[in-house]
């Protein structure tokens, strides 16, 4: 039996909903997560705070991180890494098809 996993591409959005150091909240097959745009680079990563389960998407964009609104926690906003904690959370490739954004999810 072949256990690799396939990425698969989704839309997700289009680029001018994706403002420069905007968060973006979108689902996907069952997942949530956030899209963001920081100089010219855009990131997705799971819109859930691994510490409380609070939306990403509900916090704002400091300096390329994603900032938690609950206790600002800080993710890197395209390696999911968090600034000074060893913690990171799921991250996931960005397309960028003329006006519209993909999102690649694996399977």
């Amino acid at each position: 039996m072949n256990s690799s996993k396939v990425l698969k591409w989704h839309y997700a959005c289009k680029v001018v909903d994706v403002a420069e150091g905007e968060l973006f909240g979108v689902r996907i097959k069952k997942n949530n997560l956030v899209i963001s745009l920081f100089k010219g680079s855009y990131g997705c990563i799971s819109d859930v705070c691994p510490h409380m389960g609070v939306a990403l998407s509900g916090g704002h964009m400091a300096n390329g991180y994603v900032v938690c609104p609950f206790h600002g926690w800080q993710f890197c906003h395209i390696s999911g890494e968090m600034g000074e904690r060893c913690d990171e959370i799921p991250t996931y490739q960005v397309d960028i098809r003329d006006e519209d954004i993909y999102i690649g999810i694996t399977s």
